[in-house]
């Protein structure tokens, strides 16, 4: 058995530690000192402008002084990648740590058939000690999306770490360029997705994306035959992102979209014979939990796309057709609903995908590539998905039963990745049609019990009134639909509305972001800002029309409505009148 150099790397949503609660009974030790953490305060601070294209920030020691702390928020906000020991990410909810090992599965001689898709018998690899780092930084410029990632690193010594750090920053600036370069065509809900032909879509506006986790993979081996020097020879990723709909029914629905990749190495063994790393297979299966007040429940599966699909044909699928969840764009009270699906469509000349569910709550997906061998086989054919870069993308929608308004806001989604696996296979074809092929398989293991596991908050907005103590410090009164504010003409109120981001830069904020906007704003009213993103503080006063007597509400949402969970079909509404 062979072990190879690896890297593991999980870029996943950082959530709020404020009020987010969840997580069961076995939360890490890391998670307490954060949670400890809350009272952090980092106002004060000299901000630094925003810069483009992640420079790195490193915090070489691991202790936790405020500093250090208030460090990781200033950098993060200005667009660095932030590096740090592992026990220093912020807004940790629960991340698992793993492996990722590769390991020799057999030998064959193969003729002109294919190499045999069933599972071969390997010894179970031993696990690796390692050192990580972690990673954070956000995705787009300081105004457009700024989806956060958290990239955790590893390596068996400070060589391999370096190595594999670099390697998770240029992934992360890969997707970096490719988020800036849609945005810049039609805008992030809008644009076609390169990849249409292979399960590549958006979902669409009405899906409201929590965050991404993915996992790297990295293997060693021989490039030349007769010859004892190592370079990577294969990669492989995992990527995920998770939706919510922006609407409910008896049900909440969890999109799950899932980007599997395999890249192989070719290279010249000698003038006249070519040898070549190849793609033979790939699994994934995954399912969601979601925490509810230290309750967890699993996730239902709705549907799952695609189905068997066979090479040399053309499938689509339509997702989300029998989704009618209500929402409304109406106001409270108004009827409407949303609807949740969207179309893909796979076309592969060398590759056959099998989904199953295997239960309730799970679904998996195999990847087998028609790497027959021999001078008249698929291999030697050179298609591009065999010998050269391979993706797909699949989805699957998860339901749970709904809960009360309450429970929505203190609920955890948890992404279970309960197998992420492969194969990739090394063969030359000799001089005549047989060819020695050996197959080398590649998992990411978790450390843990729990598997490997990613937390995921949900969308949160609050709405507080601004007004001064008697020794003339600021106080901040949460609003309510009881409670009516009376304002005087030539008078200021003051709200601040927080949809999300680091906003004052505490430890207790959650990166995650949505719109906000204030609908049917009162015509007697005047405010210095309608709409907004993350926190802000917004001005109210009579306009000239205003009257003694004048009443009604001032309505607040995330934008579109439904975003936020428990105000699908309800604003934020602040009484308000005016008085004399």
């Amino acid at each position: 058995m062979n072990k190879f150099s690896s890297i593991f790397t999980s870029l996943l949503i950082l959530a709020s530690l404020n009020g987010c609660g969840g997580g069961d009974s076995s939360t890490t030790s890391s998670q307490s000192e954060v949670s400890n953490s809350n009272e952090l305060n980092c106002n004060g601070e000299v901000e630094i402008p925003f810069q483009d294209n992640h420079p790195v920030f490193r915090i070489e020691n691991g202790d936790s002084s405020h500093k250090n702390k208030c460090d990781i928020f200033k950098y993060y906000k200005a667009g660095y990648a932030v590096v740090m020991p592992h026990s220093m990410s912020p807004w940790n909810l629960n991340q698992s740590s793993a492996i990722n090992i590769s390991y020799s599965e057999s030998d064959a001689m193969l003729l002109d058939g294919s190499i045999n898709q069933e599972e071969v018998a390997a010894a179970e690899p031993a696990e690796i000690d390692s050192e990580t780092l972690v990673v954070v930084a956000k995705i787009l410029d300081s105004e457009l999306e700024s989806t956060p990632w958290n990239c955790a690193v590893s390596g068996v010594d400070a060589n391999e770490l370096e190595s594999n750090l670099q390697l998770c920053l240029s992934e992360l600036n890969s997707k970096y360029s490719e988020h800036k370069t849609t945005v810049a065509l039609k805008g992030l809900s809008e644009s076609s997705p390169a990849d249409t032909s292979k399960g590549g879509a958006n979902p669409g506006a009405v899906w409201t994306n929590l965050g991404t986790s993915s996992y790297i993979t990295k293997s060693d081996g021989l490039v030349k035959r007769f010859s004892s020097k190592k370079e990577v020879v294969h990669t492989g990723s995992a990527n995920f992102d998770v939706y919510r709909l922006n609407g409910v029914d008896s049900f909440e629905y969890y999109l799950v979209r899932a980007k599997i990749g395999s890249n192989p190495t070719s290279v010249l063994c000698t003038r006249w014979i070519e040898c070549a790393y190849f793609n033979n297979k790939e699994s994934l299966r995954f399912h969601l939990k979601k925490v509810t007040n230290g309750v967890a429940s699993d996730g239902i599966i709705e549907e799952f796309a695609p189905l068997t699909t066979l090479r040399n044909k053309s499938t689509s699928f339509k997702i989300g057709a029998g989704i009618k969840a209500s929402a409304s764009d109406k106001g409270p009270g108004g009827e409407g609903s949303v609807s949740a699906d969207f179309s893909v469509s796979y076309s592969y000349s060398a590759v056959e995908i099998k989904a199953a569910q295997i239960d309730n709550s799970s679904v998996k997906f195999d990847f087998g590539h028609a790497t027959g061998d021999g001078y008249f086989g698929d291999l030697w054919d050179k298609d591009p998905t065999t010998v050269g870069p391979f993706t797909s993308t699949v989805w699957a929608i998860f339901k749970f039963p709904a809960t009360s308004k309450v429970d929505k806001s203190n609920s955890i989604i948890s992404l279970y990745v309960d197998e992420y696996s492969g194969r990739y296979g090394y063969s030359a074809p000799g001089l005549i049609p047989i060819a020695s092929t050996k197959l080398f398989k590649y998992e990411v293991k978790p450390k843990d019990k729990e598997g490997l596991k990613t937390d995921f908050s949900l969308p949160k907005l609050t709405v507080q009134k601004v007004s001064k103590n008697e020794d003339g410090s600021e106080k901040l009164d949460p609003v309510a639909p009881e409670n009516l504010l009376k304002i005087k003409k030539g008078q200021t109120l003051q709200f601040d509305i927080d949809s999300g981001g680091l906003g004052g830069a505490t430890s207790t904020s959650t990166p995650l972001i949505v719109n906000w906007a204030i609908y049917s704003p009162p015509s007697f009213l005047a405010f210095s800002q309608a709409t907004g993103r993350g926190k802000s503080r917004i001005d109210v006063t009579v306009n000239s029309g205003g009257v003694i007597g004048d009443r009604s509400y001032i309505r607040i949402n995330a934008s579109p409505r439904g975003a936020i969970p428990g105000l699908e079909m309800t604003d934020i509404s602040v009484p308000i009148e005016v008085i004399e």
